[in-house]
């Protein structure tokens, strides 16, 4: 054999020696380049190429998604990553990458028509009717209290909640935690960390376990406030940053654009109680071309590090690009006009033709007039008097929650209890009217414009509309069901085929196996193909769907034996 012969053994000595006088490669240790705590960072769950690695050598921290099965990752992408700008490991120029890893939602389950492991969460039942699931009014399936065998789903993103200290579980997120600091990662982004809220304490249990098995990695949060709450002291321990997702604006999927976070005020008690002295690293959403994105700019003026992006997090810019311009807090001058409203002056510095919508609030020092609403504002250039119009005093606001389902050509207000409300309606904030005098929940206003943006205001009987809310009528109906489902069988495989849909809104099939007189179970699969191979495993019948962005799935097309 070739290692009986001298002259290769010699050889591979030599060679041995000369590798030991070669320097070796550098670079930092993993979880400890400097700087800490990252004066930036970057959240981005995008495809890498030499291109958007370069773009994100300007953050000290890079988030990143390594896909479901860690295709997106391997050592040396992370390599890369890690040696920063000048492609040289082991100096200051060097980023930290962590990896993101999901706690509380399993991404990539088995498919059906399976039984469904014991580590889901099984709390919800998707009524089902004729074989297949019954949709309500809002094109999506209905569900109530009690289990049926399929895992509760995060309608979403498409994942699926967990037992957190489930032993298979944990034993799934031990093998992905070891592969991927095998590939270099610098630590771990834990997400869903508060999806359970009453099982905070096995999430507590496993975060505890997981951290002791990489104790010099770094570990940060997403959010995780009941557990920030609960055990202080111990998550300082435990994590080394929490990310701050949505902690000043959130992203209305409705609106298609973000929002003021409805708990800010909760999350600035929280930042000052409970996060005092931890490295928070804000996270924020916004669409850098809506029309008030210079008051909701204002609102996390002051924090940092900061990052804003789209909630698909597919960007490596911070929106919008550039420094912070927003509204300043200076004296406001009041004079009330001959109808009785109050009209306010005072200069500011704002985003040209800038309108702020009613319910937006920014930093201003208002003195006196604190008890006044600014219904909007507009300036007519980078740095100019802005004027305050149409102020009210506020009256008492109306504190029953409310909601609103969005249909086609309708929308569904309802509130808690048999109390009677005054409902306001209007395609603009400032030009409510009445919709109701009075009524009870449920109320529907119908014959609406589809895809158009409408005002909703609730007061008491005979009071004046409170802030109004937007919401937006769009298409809830389903693509058509796929039609010609057939199979043909080729030893143990079967091929599914089916007839393409024709629709413009169309975002993919979903195929599912089921046993004969059993309940549908998970999707077999997703795909945006119009055929699929299938392996036989006994007596089974095939459906095949077809939905739509907005999740909205048909019914089944002709069921199939296979």
């Amino acid at each position: 054999m070739w290692w009986r012969r001298p002259g290769v053994w010699a050889a591979g000595l030599g060679l041995w020696g000369l590798a030991l006088l070669l320097p070796k490669p550098k670079g930092h240790l993993p979880g400890q380049a400097a700087p800490w705590p990252p004066r930036s960072f970057v959240v981005y769950y995008g495809n890498w190429d030499s291109a958007s690695i370069a773009a994100a050598h300007a953050y000290d921290l890079i988030i990143a998604h390594p896909g479901k099965k860690l295709e997106r990752f391997n050592a040396d992408l992370v390599s890369r990553l890690r040696s920063g700008a000048d492609g040289l490991p082991g100096n200051r120029d060097d980023s930290l990458v962590l990896a993101y890893v999901s706690l509380g939602e399993d991404e990539d389950p088995s498919p059906g028509p399976v039984r469904p492991a014991a580590r889901y969460l099984d709390r919800k039942r998707l009524l089902q009717k004729d074989g297949f699931f019954q949709m309500g009014e809002d094109g999506l399936p209905q569900e109530v209290e009690g289990a049926d065998g399929i895992p509760d789903r995060n309608g979403a993103w498409g994942s699926y909640y967990v037992h957190p200290m489930d032993p298979e579980w944990r034993a799934i997120l031990e093998a992905r935690l070891d592969q991927l600091a095998a590939r270099g990662v610098d630590g771990f982004f834990l997400d869903t960390v508060d999806v359970a809220p009453d099982l905070q304490e096995e999430m507590y249990s496993l975060l505890v376990h997981l951290r002791a098995r990489y104790p010099k990695l770094r570990w940060v949060t997403n959010r995780g406030l009941a557990l920030w709450q609960k055990h202080p002291e111990e998550m300082r321990q435990l994590a080394d940053a929490v990310v701050l997702e949505s902690w000043f604006t959130q992203w209305n999927w409705s609106w298609n654009r973000a929002v003021v976070a409805p708990d800010r005020a909760e999350n600035q008690r929280l930042s000052q109680e409970v996060l005092a002295g931890v490295t928070a690293l804000y996270l924020d959403y916004l669409d850098p071309e809506q029309p008030d994105r210079g008051s909701l700019l204002a609102l996390r003026r002051g924090h940092q590090p900061a990052f804003w992006s789209h909630p698909f997090l597919n960007v490596l810019e911070s929106w919008p690009p550039g420094s912070e311009r927003s509204l300043q807090s200076v004296p406001v001058r009041l004079s009330r006009l001959p109808d009785g409203r109050v009209q306010a002056d005072h200069p500011c510095e704002a985003w040209a033709g800038e309108r702020l919508l009613p319910g937006s609030r920014g930093p201003w020092a208002v003195g006196a007039a604190t008890q006044l609403r600014i219904r909007q504002v507009n300036t007519q250039g980078d740095s100019s008097p802005a004027e305050l119009v149409d102020l009210e005093e506020r009256q008492e606001s109306w504190t029953i929650p409310w909601n609103v389902l969005e249909l086609d050509h309708c929308l569904k207000i309802s509130w808690d209890g048999s109390e009677e409300a005054q409902v306001w309606l209007g395609e603009k904030p400032e030009e409510l009217k009445p919709l109701t005098l009075q009524g009870t929940s449920p109320l529907r206003a119908e014959g609406l414009k589809l895809d158009r943006l409408y005002w909703i205001s609730l007061s008491r009987p005979g009071g004046s509309p409170d802030f109004a809310r937007p919401a937006r009528t769009h298409d809830v109906t389903p693509p058509p069901a796929p039609t010609r489902v057939e199979a043909r069988r080729h030893g143990d495989f079967v091929t599914v085929t089916w007839e393409k849909v024709k629709a413009p809104d169309l975002s993919g099939y979903r195929v599912y196996l089921s046993r004969p007189g059993e309940p549908l179970a998970l999707p077999y699969t997703r795909t945006d193909e119009t055929n699929l191979e299938v392996r036989l495993q006994g007596p089974l019948e095939v459906l095949v769907t077809s939905f739509d962005s907005g999740n909205h799935e048909s019914q089944p097309g002709p069921r199939v034996k296979l």
